[in-house]
């Protein structure tokens, strides 16, 4: 019965596109899998099968009605050149938000099929690819339709998404689009006046990123020059002394004085190390300490937990891969069954009737996963988000693998400037920790072995068929090489299988990982590289 009404309905589009040819003088075409679109004069639609469902026929129906609404309202003398790829997208698409704010208005039945073709056109949506201007002009759409129009509620969590990225990537724009946007839209009912509006969108952009140029500028400069001054005063004080390093009061760290000692302890060890005024540094870390205790919000960490679920459905392959929880075992032979061991035919000669070979019997393995997450003053912001999504991800996706018990922790630890701490305990839900593990500041300097040696120390407590320590990390390491060569060999006597994910570097990976290492520019090459990893664990388990 669906069917054959599925069937009538194609039959009747050639009809419906005799009607509206006739009407307006417009050609309706049908091409495959076409992207809906027109010219003005020509509609393009997709092909419908004939196991099309109801859901799609009502999609399809939405995208006539947005084409034809095009055709009916939209001045296409008016469109900027195509050549201009950014003015005409951004007027493309306030230009879809007028036309359907008039026809909802003007054909109230057309709201539902609207929405259902807006919902089709959004899956699948990678956000995180998209580029700084075009994440602000989709963002302004969604927020038309949501907070300027009554007619697409259902998208109110899609523009606070989109919204959030964008307030992380460029702070401050957001707020002064939606002025803009508010003040403005309203009045722009031409096409022409949608464009001027289009172009005032893309010049506060372009304004935006050229006072954060000179924002950055100005910064590098100014720290520059504190550097010097604090090199002129070192230079002035007695050799022999050791000058007491103090946060500098009038910076605006709203911050305990404990705290303030742990930053300047952390700084008088990594300055040396990494050749930056103690000075600085310590004001740093008492700063990425004050960030560390913050408290996260829902808003955010719903963003944080989505960047980090889009990635489990590839992370799973490798992981699987890498962890192997069932192994093959054969229960020898059996009195029936379907298959002959010719091996042991001879056993009839003595009346033993078990020459059938028994079915193989996969027995699960308990494995044990502990992620260590680098979180030292030498990663970057940037660099440290990443990690942090990553070992997220990582959790989520062995969650739902059987047999499997992940563990994350940290390093350094907040009370002491060595070690780890513990974030996630043990087959502990990772949601719950979601807020904690996004609110994760980076100070002090890599106390890589001393966090590792308790890593080991835990294991050893822990019940399991296989251990395996996954270190996500700039590889920026603290320690000498003697006592990384050292700590290499005892988890090789221990039998603990390591690898480690580098965020932009592999630093000194090969060290202590050998070849059981990857590294990833971008959090969208996490499945890949762990995918990689399983790979080289693998083959090094097969040559043991």
């Amino acid at each position: 019965m669906a069917n054959a009404a599925t069937a009538a309905f194609i039959r009747s589009l050639p009809i419906t596109a005799k009607s509206l040819a006739d009407k307006f003088g417009v050609n309706v075409c049908f091409e495959g899998n076409a992207v809906p679109h027109t010219d003005g004069s020509t509609i393009v639609l997709p092909i419908l099968s004939e196991e099309s469902t109801l859901g799609d026929k009502e999609v399809f129906l939405g995208f006539l009605i947005h084409e034809c609404a095009h055709v009916r309202l939209t001045d296409f003398r008016s469109l900027p050149p195509t050549g201009l790829a950014n003015l005409f997208s951004a007027t493309n698409m306030l230009e879809d938000c007028r036309i359907e704010e008039i026809t909802c208005k003007n054909f109230f039945g057309a709201i539902y099929l609207l929405n259902k073709a807006h919902l089709k056109s959004v899956e699948g949506w990678e956000y995180e690819r998209l580029n700084n201007v075009t994440l602000m002009l989709v963002w302004a759409m969604m927020f038309i339709k949501t907070k300027l129009s009554i007619f697409f509620p259902k998208f109110t969590n899609l523009e606070s998404v989109l919204g959030n990225i964008l307030e992380t990537r460029l702070p401050g724009l957001k707020a002064r689009a939606e002025a803009l946007l508010t003040k403005e839209f309203a009045s722009a009912d031409t096409t022409l006046k949608i464009g001027e509006l289009a172009q005032k969108l893309l010049d506060l952009y372009e304004t935006d990123k050229k006072e954060r140029a000179e924002e950055k500028k100005s910064d590098s400069a100014r720290s520059s020059k504190e550097a010097g001054k604090s090199g002129a005063q070192n230079s002035d004080k007695p050799k022999s002394g050791k000058h007491k390093i103090e946060v500098i009061e009038d910076t605006p760290l709203d911050i305990s004085r404990k705290f303030k000692q742990l930053a300047v302890q952390s700084a008088e060890k990594f300055s040396t190390e990494h050749k930056r005024p103690a000075i600085m540094l310590a004001n740093e870390s008492a700063a990425r300490i004050k960030d560390t205790l913050r408290s996260s919000s829902p808003e955010s960490t719903n963003l944080f937990r989505q960047k980090a679920l889009g990635l489990t459905q590839g992370l799973r392959r490798g992981l699987e891969s890498l962890i192997q929880t069932q192994s093959m075992q054969n229960l020898g032979n059996g009195r029936n069954g379907r298959r002959l061991d010719f091996g042991n035919l001879n056993k009839l000669s003595t009346w033993d009737m078990r020459i059938f070979r028994s079915p193989i019997l996969l027995k699960s393995k308990r494995t044990i996963v502990h992620i260590l997450l680098d979180r030292s003053g030498s990663m970057t912001k940037d660099d440290a988000q990443m990690a942090k999504i990553a070992a997220y991800a990582l959790l989520e996706t062995l969650d739902r693998i059987p047999q499997t018990k992940a563990q994350l922790s940290a390093f350094p630890a907040i009370t002491k400037d060595t070690g780890r701490v513990t974030v996630v305990p043990l087959g502990e839900k990772p949601r719950t920790f979601a807020s904690i593990i996004q609110g994760l500041s980076t100070f002090g300097y890599t106390p890589f072995v001393t966090a590792m040696e308790e890593v080991r120390s835990v294991l050893a407590t822990q019940e399991a068929d296989k251990k395996i320590v996954l270190v996500i990390t700039d590889g920026m390491f603290s320690e000498a090489d003697s006592e990384v060569e050292k700590l290499r060999a005892s988890f090789d006597k221990d039998g603990i299988r390591t690898g480690a994910i580098g965020i932009k570097t592999e630093g000194n990976l090969p060290m202590f990982f050998g070849k059981n290492f990857e590294c990833v520019e971008s959090i969208s090459r996490l499945p890949g590289a762990v995918f990689s990893l399983a790979k080289k664990l693998m083959l090094e388990d097969c040559a043991a």
